[in-house]
């Protein structure tokens, strides 16, 4: 497993890296990364990941779908690419951030699982409060890797960000 802590601090980015029982770190430069629900937790997350400048090639390759066309408006305005279609974004994206309210969470699972399961390689990450890992798996039936986001966040702006695997 990897961990990744990402700060900032005083205006500096930066990734710090360490190995977890033995096993090596792997880079992420040039994944697609995607986000179900475009709420402030994921503008949040999408704005770290645009900052850090070190998981996307290119801001083009963040995607976020939200029914909300005005939640949407902070990812496009970071150069993503909006939808209101789940879909989308799981057909586009190497990593998805689920990203809904817990009580929607099934019926979005729902809609995605046969993206999901077309495409087991993908990694899904979860920051719904309450969900766990296992009802994700159980609900997309699916070999896909399925982690949880823990995010702390303090008024300086700075965060700590850990995703735990099952």
């Amino acid at each position: 497993m990897v961990v990744s802590t990402w700060q900032q601090s005083k205006g500096k980015n930066y990734c710090q890296n360490r190995k977890k029982k033995g096993k090596k770190i792997v880079k992420m430069a040039g994944v697609r990364v995607g986000f179900i629900g475009a709420g402030q937790m994921a503008t949040a997350l999408a704005r770290g990941i645009v900052s850090q400048g070190k998981v996307l090639q290119n801001n083009a390759n963040l995607y976020a779908s939200d029914l909300n066309p005005q939640s949407l408006k902070s990812i496009k305005d970071l150069g993503g690419q909006t939808t209101n279609d789940n879909l989308h974004v799981v057909d586009n994206s190497d990593v998805v951030i689920l990203a809904v309210k817990p009580q929607i969470m099934s019926k979005v699972l729902e809609q995605i699982k046969p993206a999901v399961a077309a495409d087991p390689k993908k990694l899904l990450v979860s920051i719904a409060a309450g969900v766990k890992i296992q009802t994700i798996q159980q609900s997309l039936l699916s070999e896909s890797k399925v982690s949880k986001l823990w995010n702390l966040t303090n008024a300086q702006n700075a965060s700590i960000l850990e995703i735990c695997t099952s």
